[in-house]
């Protein structure tokens, strides 16, 4: 057990009902082929470079297709699956007690770099990695979040905005996904969701992380077949993409923090984390167009 304790605990979302995936090709969309495997197997080939321990949330009527993994299972009924706030609840007991949790979206093809960014983040805060808009490479044109990661100070917070989710998708109807409706609550935002409407694509520089690559969510068979086609591009295609993309989430940035200060300023909570995050961002980029421009 204690070498378990000294590891990240990594959770892997499964459980879900894939209404949007209409059961292409005939298989749930977590073993859909891309680069010769699954999704789920390339994200768990990903996690082996890391120092992590590994569960899966899945349902109970397809727990039988994750054995193979030899990682933990923890099984959710089919009829709680469809609450987007219960995958979360489901994983409230599996959080480490002492370190690092990650809590991942299993329907994502994560790049390694992106896995290397979330699990080699050190600091104790609460992080949601995503992207807020966009994705240039893949065509896809909204916001998604990947992932969540927390250390044990943030677990009481979490579980509190998840209540408050359950609150807002039972009692008032408000159709939002999990990790979306989490991450306003967590971050102060409430005021973006209401029965009437839902603001999409704001996030605080300092606990929203943009994964400026690749790296997508699969929901449809549309996001399958972009995501296949972006990874099939040739090497100066891709390099024009990112660029784009590189400087459309500088811009986003920006905006973000100016976003930040003024919600901040607004509640008499302005901190040094802003500064701090906004010093690392400038040295990233230019050390990031240097090298460009090297190439």
């Amino acid at each position: 057990m204690s070498s378990i304790n000294n590891k990240t605990y990594a959770i892997i979302l499964c459980g879900g009902i894939s209404k949007r995936w209409n059961n292409y090709l005939g298989i749930e969309k977590h073993f859909a082929t891309i680069l010769g495997e699954s999704i789920i197997e390339h994200t768990i080939r990903l996690l082996s470079s890391q120092d992590v321990f590994i569960t899966l949330i899945t349902r109970d009527d397809n727990e039988a297709s994750y054995r193979k993994f030899n990682h933990l299972i923890v099984t959710i009924s089919k009829d709680k699956s469809l609450l987007e706030f219960y995958k979360i609840k489901s994983t409230f007991d599996l959080w480490h007690p002492y370190g690092k949790t990650v809590i991942m979206m299993g329907d994502v093809w994560f790049t390694s770099s992106s896995i290397s960014k979330i699990f080699s983040y050190e600091h104790s805060q609460i992080i949601f990695w995503g992207r807020q808009r966009k994705n240039y490479h893949t065509k896809c044109k909204h916001g998604e979040i990947f992932a969540i990661s927390f250390s044990p100070d943030y677990h009481q917070l979490l579980i509190k905005a998840t209540d408050t989710l359950e609150n807002l998708i039972v009692n008032r109807g408000i159709n939002i996904a999990g990790g979306w409706g989490i991450y306003n609550i967590v971050s102060g935002l409430e005021s973006l969701m209401s029965d009437k409407s839902i603001i999409k694509g704001k996030a605080l520089y300092s606990n929203f992380h943009n994964l400026i690559d690749i790296t997508d969510d699969i929901d449809s068979q549309k996001d399958y077949e972009n995501l296949k086609i972006a990874l099939s591009v040739n090497k100066l295609v891709n390099l024009f993409n990112a660029f784009k993309m590189h400087l459309y989430y500088s811009f986003l940035a920006m905006i973000d923090i100016i976003f930040e200060c003024n919600l901040k300023l607004k509640n008499k909570k302005l901190k040094m984390t802003i500064s701090k995050r906004y010093k690392t961002w400038v040295r990233k980029w230019l050390c990031y167009f240097i090298s460009r421009i090297k190439v």
